[in-house]
């Protein structure tokens, strides 16, 4: 298991919880984690939304061949923007339960991705569940705590600021695009007429 990111907080969350769990399922983890990483921007979601989640457990494709296909490796994604706003406690408990996914991935084998997509919420409970049984309980409810009273208040009041930077972003991308490409806007509006 690779660790990709600076961030002190998320690497002495990972210490914490890993230390803390049962042998095996360390064993397990560190076996199938592939990396962990932090991603510093505000993600999108859909069409005009954002993404809320702390952290996912994702696959990692190794060549663009792979895609679409259950060749992949797992990885864990911090959304630091988010992740900010939990507290140290908090912030153990979205590890804890991180990692009860990858642990739960890794019994599930190829495919993993997809079968715990299919039942995202029913793979949310479970590992919830699991980092409870791990000994997690009280950092798994100090999480569901803070992000029903403190970071979905704090979320929804700083949408459209989010928004408008995602937004920014994304001209920003296309604008530098558009540089390496050698086109201009003028080309792109005559292409769009």
């Amino acid at each position: 298991m690779k660790i990709l990111t600076r961030s002190r907080r998320i690497k002495s969350a990972l210490q914490t919880v890993t230390k803390r769990l049962p042998g095996e399922a360390r064993k397990t983890v560190e076996g199938f984690l592939d990396r962990v990483i932090a991603s510093r921007e505000w993600r999108s979601l859909g069409l005009g939304g954002f993404d809320p989640s702390s952290a996912v457990t994702a696959p990692l494709f190794r060549s663009l061949d792979d895609l679409g296909s259950e060749r992949y490796t797992c990885q864990l994604i911090f959304h630091l923007p988010v992740v900010k706003l939990f507290s140290n406690t908090a912030l153990i408990g979205i590890v804890a339960h991180e990692l009860a996914h990858v642990h739960i991935a890794a019994g599930l084998g190829d495919g993993w991705h997809e079968e715990m997509k299919q039942h995202e919420p029913a793979h949310e409970r479970r590992a919830d569940r699991l980092a409870a049984r791990w000994g997690f309980a009280a950092e798994i409810a100090r999480l569901h705590e803070e992000r029903r009273k403190t970071v979905n208040p704090i979320l929804d009041r700083r949408e459209p600021v989010i928004l408008r930077r995602i937004s920014e972003r994304f001209e920003a991308e296309e604008q530098e695009a558009r540089k390496r490409s050698g086109a201009t806007s003028e080309d792109s509006n005559r292409r769009s007429s």
